[in-house]
């Protein structure tokens, strides 16, 4: 019944407006701020494929790039796939970024890329045409085995992989719903990978559409109304009781 009310009044100017009043009047109060906000992220996520596929084909004729084979993808582990002890194992070292982004350009197996990792989640984002080199690269970062990290392992491609990193970016894929940090620290991540020259027109652009989008969400809708972290949320938990 939710679902269908913001859609059917998502016809306002940006399909913002009934989410809001949505997230603050029922009773189902953490429900309906996460449903409306993943209303409103899909809008803004329709719009973003849309003008990715636009920038692919201006991208192509800009740098004279046989593209029709490359391909957005996300390649990582988080805390749904993946326990504690193997997170830790996979992690990618805010000091070190730089040497790795620069290796997995030069080998060529990726034309452009992000690294993101935190407490919860380590993800490649990057633009190749062979998905099966940048898995097998990412799996090499780590000594942990490979039939033991492949398990945990997810990979989304082109519309799956936008939508995923737009969900990253929104905290709606966090372990707390809607918490802050991560947006933080997705940007920290882009802005160590254009340092690293490992961003071009095509990750810049996409990536400045993921950011604006994300505060669409966050402003329009209750979603950052809960705990900011999971020690936030267990001291208050606490107090509740």
């Amino acid at each position: 019944m939710l679902a269908s009310r913001v859609l059917r009044d998502s016809h306002d100017s940006d399909g913002v407006g009934a989410a809001v009043g949505l997230t603050v009047a029922q009773p189902e109060r953490a429900v309906n701020i996460h449903t409306a906000a993943t209303i409103v992220l899909k809008l803004r996520t329709r719009d973003i494929l849309c003008f990715h596929a636009t920038l692919r084909i201006k991208y192509a004729q800009n740098y004279n790039l046989a593209t029709s084979l490359m391909s957005i993808f996300v390649v990582g582990i988080n805390h749904k796939t993946a326990p504690v002890t193997l997170r830790e194992k996979v992690y990618f070292e805010t000091e070190k970024l730089a040497l790795y982004l620069q290796d997995i350009i030069q080998r060529g197996t990726a034309h452009e890329a992000v690294l993101l990792s935190t407490c919860n989640r380590s993800e490649l984002y990057c633009d190749a045409n062979d998905v099966a080199a940048v898995r097998d690269w990412f799996c090499s970062q780590s000594a942990n085995p490979r039939a033991e990290l492949e398990s945990a392992l997810y990979i989304y491609r082109d519309d799956e992989a936008v939508s995923h990193i737009m969900k990253v970016a929104c905290g709606l894929d966090s372990m707390i719903i809607g918490e802050p940090q991560i947006l933080g620290q997705m940007k920290e991540a882009f802005s160590e990978s254009c340092s690293a020259g490992a961003v071009g027109a095509l990750f810049h652009r996409l990536f400045q559409q993921v950011f604006t989008a994300a505060k669409d969400v966050r402003t329009s809708t209750a979603v950052g109304a809960c705990p900011v972290s999971v020690a936030s949320s267990a001291v208050h938990f606490v107090r509740q009781k």
